[in-house]
């Protein structure tokens, strides 16, 4: 017979906190551990049969780099802070993974990024950071993340960070969602003899303690938690992917399947790792022009604060490249050559980019930096002037997930016919106008989003 409460530690990681996992993974958790927890199932399955037989080889996290790609592989299930063999998953932590991707970030012998994704998700402690982490370092170099086989929840969360997505023809995507269990052992204490007494201080100190059945007000309180978590969820998916926050919404936590993905959004394009690593070899950091070019770009997307989402140039994509991987140059005869790259397009715009975002104007004001160079055609010179002209007077959007969390019905900032047609302009759109009119550099249409 299971005895009650054991291992409090591990239970704690389990119950009465939200999570950013398959609900199917954190059953196959709570059922191979349930006797070390003291958990009691009805006709639950053998725990046996969720536990990595004695001898199997564990996985290790890896980090390596072949040709100038460096691959930093995100497997097993997600913790703030991880590195070990559990009985029935291997469990990674963000802390490992952003210790990883700095060094690559730093090495000089990197030109691309890929995260390799095969995980259920997991805590929410610490994806939030990591994930931002990954979106703030775009302009730094070529980003990827690649699905094989499965990128749920918060693994769909760091996906979504990256410049853009592939996925394997069978991977899962998607599971936006957030889930949280509470057990009550009640009558199977009640059942032993046992009593237990809470001597506590604190109205709240042993809310969803599991000696007891879970209060109406305590339930609506982790209700709450978990709203509040899934709006913050919602939203980074929205600006990450440049989606509505309403499509995102709409899914429903719903998990896709291969070219699902690519349709709801969540995917950019469907081929084998194989194929995205040799073709990221070959174009040595630099995205193709059908991923760099911003001109039939949707200026519909807005992020959950009606501004428009400050893509990255390789997410600013409406459909996968064209270019086969099998025209792509051979990876020895790019290892042999002498010659760097000509410089084309692409790299011309991520080295504005970078020079308006990392500017010392435009880390003082980040919000108007992203979309001055995200979201115009501004050349760095000019986007730094408009910076500077600014100064304190449009200080960066706070609150902004926090707007999103509220309800609050945001207006569509569109440039076409939205500045003209009574809509609220942001601040962002507001300097670029006056930009405009003071240095009769144009129409302020032409001037966001390369407009003509």
């Amino acid at each position: 017979m299971s005895t009650a409460v054991r291992n409090p530690l591990i239970a704690s990681q389990l119950f009465n906190v939200p999570l950013l996992v398959l609900p199917s993974k954190l059953d196959a958790v709570i059922y191979g551990i349930q006797e070390r927890i003291g958990v009691q199932i009805d006709n639950a399955p053998e725990p046996s049969a969720f536990l990595s037989k004695e001898g199997d080889v564990v996985r290790e996290g890896g980090y390596r780099i072949i040709e100038g790609v460096a691959i930093i592989e995100v497997f097993g299930a997600l913790a703030h802070r991880g590195g070990y063999q559990a009985d029935s998953t291997y469990i990674l932590g963000y802390e490992t993974v952003a210790r990883r991707f700095h060094a690559a970030l730093n090495n000089p012998a990197v030109h691309t990024i890929l995260f390799v994704f095969d995980t259920p998700g997991g805590e929410v402690a610490g994806v939030f950071d990591l994930s931002n982490l990954i979106y703030q370092s775009l302009g730094k170099k070529r980003i990827v993340g690649f699905v094989s086989d499965m990128a749920c929840s918060a693994g769909q969360l760091m996906a979504a960070a990256c410049s853009e997505v592939r996925a394997s023809i069978t991977a899962c995507t998607g599971s936006v969602g957030v889930v949280m269990r509470h057990i009550d052992q009640s009558k199977m204490i009640k059942d032993m003899g046992v009593k237990i007494t809470n001597i506590f201080v604190g109205d709240h100190k042993v809310d969803g303690n599991p000696f007891e059945p879970l209060p109406e007000n305590v339930r609506a309180r982790y209700e709450d938690i978990c709203i509040k978590l899934y709006n913050l969820f919602t939203g980074r998916i929205a600006l990450y992917r440049s989606m509505e926050l309403q499509a995102v919404v709409d899914t429903q936590a719903q998990v896709y399947i291969g070219d699902e993905g690519l349709d709801v959004g969540f995917v950019d394009g469907i081929e084998t790792l194989d194929e995205t690593l040799e073709r990221l070899i070959s174009e040595r950091g630099v995205a193709p022009k059908s991923l760099t070019s911003m001109e039939n770009k949707s200026m519909s997307e807005t992020t959950v604060t009606g501004k428009p989402a400050p893509t990255s140039v390789a997410a600013a994509i409406d459909e996968p490249p064209k270019k086969k991987v099998d025209a792509a140059p051979a990876p020895a005869a790019l290892a042999t050559t002498d010659e760097p790259p000509a410089v084309d397009a692409g790299v011309a715009m991520q080295q504005r980019i970078q020079s308006i975002i990392g500017s010392d104007e435009g880390k003082s004001n980040p919000d108007l930096a992203s979309h001055l160079a995200f979201k115009t055609s501004m050349s760095a010179s000019d986007a730094k002037a408009a910076l500077l002209a600014a100064g304190a007077g449009v200080k960066p959007a706070a609150g902004v997930l926090g707007d999103a969390m509220a309800g609050v019905k945001q207006p569509d900032l569109g440039v076409e016919g939205g500045v003209g047609d009574g809509a609220e302009m942001s601040d962002a759109d507001r300097m670029c106008a006056s930009y405009a009119m003071a240095t009769g550099t144009g129409n302020v249409n032409n001037k966001i989003g390369g407009g003509s």
